[in-house]
């Protein structure tokens, strides 16, 4: 993180972990300590911005947070976690304490199919450009944050791909152990469950980044340290909770 010349350092998010929120909170503290300037960058609506720039000037009460989770609207995968507003909450508390940290948000709204992940790279840039000397950090879903198609999805090219790869770096986590809090369809069920789910057994081994040289859709790989667990929707699983 100490390298001027990236701009961009995304870290791809399984959603609906504890986890990788407080991961993410580690790596801005680290560049913060190292002296940069930092873009917190999330998957949360850009029509929010307004909601999340007055929840970071505010107290952070109960009734600051529920404006903030009103704001960002239902979402039941992960995005708007528990997790995620305590991350958010962080965060406030980093601006409070006089840190140079800047929030955006770049989950665009009404783009035309197959534009997402452009009109995702366009914000995240533009956010840039407005301050150019901000270290970017990006948490956004793992597909999001590859640099070039999946093998499996070879007509998608990823937001990351948009973005100047001299001066962006990529990484994912190593492993998905333990539980994660997501919707899935499962058979008979005319909608998707959304519940913590178990993901496959394992250990991710010490809590790490390391660059994987010659790795076609990331630069490197990071490990939380622990098995994942879940973390629920801020406000009820379902929608109709909300």
């Amino acid at each position: 993180m100490s390298d001027r010349s990236v701009q961009y350092l995304i870290v791809g998010d399984y959603h609906g972990t504890s986890e990788i929120p407080v991961f993410f909170a580690d790596l801005i503290c680290a560049a913060l300590e190292e002296g940069r300037s930092v873009n917190a960058v999330l998957e949360w609506p850009a029509t929010a911005t307004s909601a999340i720039e007055t929840y970071l000037a505010s107290a952070g009460a109960q009734q600051d947070r529920l404006a903030l989770v009103s704001a960002l609207g239902a979402s039941t995968d992960g995005r708007m976690s528990i997790a995620m507003l305590d991350l958010a909450d962080g965060l406030r508390g980093l601006r409070a304490e006089g840190r140079t940290i800047r929030v955006s948000a770049i989950q665009p709204s009404e783009v035309e199919a197959g534009g997402q992940e452009v009109a995702m790279a366009a914000l995240l840039q533009a956010a840039s450009q407005a301050h150019p000397d901000d270290l970017n950090l990006v948490l956004v879903g793992n597909v999001h944050a590859m640099k070039a198609p999946n093998p499996r999805m070879p007509d998608l090219r990823p937001m990351a791909a948009f973005l100047p790869a001299a001066n962006t770096i990529t990484i994912n986590t190593v492993g998905y152990f333990g539980e994660a809090w997501n919707c899935r369809g499962t058979p008979g069920s005319e909608a998707p469950v959304c519940q913590a789910w178990p993901l496959r057994p394992g250990e991710p081994g010490p809590r790490r980044i390391e660059l994987t040289p010659g790795d076609s859709l990331f630069d490197g790989r990071y490990s939380v340290g622990r098995p994942f667990t879940a973390s629920r929707p801020e406000v009820g699983e379902n929608p109709a909770d909300r």
